[in-house]
């Protein structure tokens, strides 16, 4: 009978805020639902892969949106976001860095994604560039482990 009536600590995991989803509710009712030009990513796109890469100085100098990807799926964008804030994105979260993932990368991503997809043509393919572009300088300016292996050449 031990332990049976004491009060256990609840596990509060992060929460999409009301404005996320009613921001999120008005970007699907905004959005055309054309299912058939479903974008594929670009396989051959690896922002993070050795010299091929261009540097945070090189991202700011250059204007060149060619090196990015121009294609953007939503349902993958989804995927990932449903993916993070699933029991297991959450428990490899906490294994990883001993806290419970807040998704707003994802999150941020599935926004874009959506919003972006109402535009058309060149606009389109101009923001998607741009957004990869952003997100990957940003990535590169926080730093990561790739910048130790470069320290110790």
């Amino acid at each position: 009978m031990l332990g049976l009536f004491e009060k256990k600590e609840e596990i509060v995991t992060p929460a999409i805020g009301q404005n996320d989803l009613q921001e999120m509710v008005s970007i699907f009712a905004e959005a055309s639902a054309d299912v058939s030009t479903a974008a594929q990513p670009n396989p051959k796109f690896n922002p993070f892969k050795g010299s091929s890469a261009p540097t945070p100085e090189q991202i700011g100098s250059d204007t060149s949106l060619s090196q990015y990807p121009h294609v953007m799926s939503c349902t993958q964008a989804f995927d990932l976001l449903v993916g993070c804030f699933s029991l297991g994105g959450q428990i490899k979260s906490y294994y990883r860095y001993g806290t419970l993932a807040n998704c707003e990368d994802q999150l941020t991503k599935f926004k874009f994604c959506i919003s972006n997809s109402t535009k058309s043509g060149a606009e389109k393919e101009q923001g998607i560039s741009q957004w990869y572009k952003e997100s990957w300088a940003q990535k590169k300016a926080s730093g990561s482990s790739e910048d130790v292996w470069d320290a110790k050449k």
